[in-house]
């Protein structure tokens, strides 16, 4: 092969994206799709049950990750006027969140938290950028790859 012709497949190899695996979590009725060359899943610390999600992405800075949690449902998915909540925009969900970006009340300047909500057969699934709602000092998840995980979001039998 010429020298020409292995810099071409050379050139071509190299513009193809990389083979992306997906793999899925469990989560209650339902189960989050994941990118495993952009996320790793993990457990939170401590007594809290749930799944960590820590973006690995090269656009996500180290130990960006979102939490996921279930609880009984406690009313609305919307979130408290104190908060600030400014609402993001999801295109087509597979369940139907409702997301925002909100203050933590944090009298620091600290990074907005990234929250997305819904209940689903009796249940309050929920994402968020902070655990318990608290200061968000730790490393951001970029808003897009936020609401990429929240849209795969599906029912573990594939039904509604």
């Amino acid at each position: 092969m010429s020298l020409v012709a292995r810099l071409l497949a050379f050139l071509v190899l190299l513009s193809l994206p990389a083979m992306a695996e997906e793999a899925a979590v469990p989560w209650g009725d339902a189960e989050i799709p994941y990118d495993t060359g952009v996320w790793r899943t993990g457990t939170p610390a401590g007594p809290a049950e749930g799944v960590v999600l820590t973006c690995i992405a090269a656009d996500c800075p180290e130990g960006a990750s979102i939490y996921a949690f279930l609880a009984e449902p406690n009313g609305s998915v919307e979130e408290e006027r104190w908060r600030g909540p400014e609402a993001i925009a999801l295109h087509a969900p597979a369940l139907p969140f409702l997301a925002y970006q909100l203050w933590s009340g944090c009298r620091a300047l600290d990074k907005p938290i990234l929250s997305a909500a819904v209940v689903f057969r009796g249940k309050l699934y929920r994402l968020v950028t902070a655990p318990g709602g608290g200061c968000n000092f730790g490393p951001q998840v970029p808003l897009g790859r936020f609401t990429d995980l929240v849209e795969g979001v599906r029912p573990a039998d594939g039904t509604p």
